[in-house]
């Protein structure tokens, strides 16, 4: 276990997958992340890359080759190696190997940095291209927040704000992949009253402008919140179990999605797939604040 703290917060971290486990308010003395209850989802705030959710059939082409991905991809169950550990900042790097090219054919190096400010975590992805030709890829995030915050209240009790960023629209799924036929345009709706039955067709999916979008979890009833904010990546996510009614909601920003029902299957034509020429890096970031 990695930590890393200032005067309002503490954040855990654990090599595999670079995932964040903990991230507890000192002054309030309250942890704001979902603690992987296996029996409901056992993960924290895994990191999605080279995909985000399903790829149709799990599989996709690229240079007349068929390769096989799980959802989300297989950073989140690699090793990552500590780069850099400060007193309030830490960077983990995952590259390239005969495993993952078996599954991913570039050569990439991916950075995934946490620093604190404040009352902040600041989540920061960088994605090297080392190959010799574009890499197409996806990323985002995953991270899951306890809803209750205040355990002496219920899940009914908090709400999901949209307070800056346009949503352009909601995207359904249907058997893991984006409808974009009966998508939802223009988004007026900017307050989600959190229910179990509002997940009961799995994510929320949203395009969004690419200014500064921002997303509260909180209560009437309870003075702490969380609020994710994000620039410059064009999807969110939010999500939680269903049927299983679990005490945690996913507020997740991505840079790409899942596979559209249309899907010819080739990479380099996906919907919302990112492209990185040659020797080229591009970086991400979200911040998670908390109170």
């Amino acid at each position: 276990m990695y930590t890393i703290q200032n005067q309002y917060l503490k954040a855990e971290f654990i090599a595999k997958g670079a995932e964040l486990q903990s991230l507890f308010h000192l002054q309030n003395q309250t942890e704001y992340l979902w603690q992987a209850d296996p029996n409901h989802w056992g993960k924290h705030a895994p990191i999605l890359f080279p995909i985000v959710g399903a790829l149709k059939e799990n599989t996709y082409q690229y240079n007349q080759e068929s390769f096989t991905l799980t959802r989300h991809g297989f950073a989140r169950d690699r090793k990552f190696d500590v780069v850099d550990q400060q007193a309030e900042a830490i960077t983990f790097c995952l590259k390239a190997d005969e495993n993952t090219r078996q599954q991913f054919p570039f050569s990439f190096e991916l950075y995934v940095s946490y620093r604190l400010v404040e009352e902040s975590l600041v989540v920061e992805y960088k994605v090297v291209n080392c190959d010799r030709k574009t890499m197409y890829y996806g990323i985002g995030g995953h991270p899951a927040f306890n809803a209750p915050i205040d355990s002496r209240l219920s899940f009914e009790d908090y709400e999901l704000v949209f307070e800056k960023g346009k949503f352009l629209q909601q995207i359904p799924l249907v058997d893991n992949c984006l409808d974009l036929t009966n998508a939802l345009k223009e988004v007026s709706q900017s307050v989600y009253p959190l229910t179990h039955d509002l997940f009961k067709n799995d994510a929320l999916v949203f395009e969004t402008t690419t200014d500064e979008v921002q997303i509260t979890l909180q209560s009437k009833k309870d003075t702490r919140k969380v609020i994710v904010s994000y620039k410059d990546l064009p999807f969110v996510g939010l999500w939680s179990t269903y049927p299983i009614a679990s005490d945690f909601v996913c507020i997740e920003p991505w840079a790409s999605v899942a596979d559209i029902v249309t899907t010819n299957g080739q990479l380099t034509e996906k919907y919302g797939i990112e492209e990185l020429a040659e020797n080229q890096e591009k970086t991400y970031q979200y911040v998670i604040t908390v109170k």
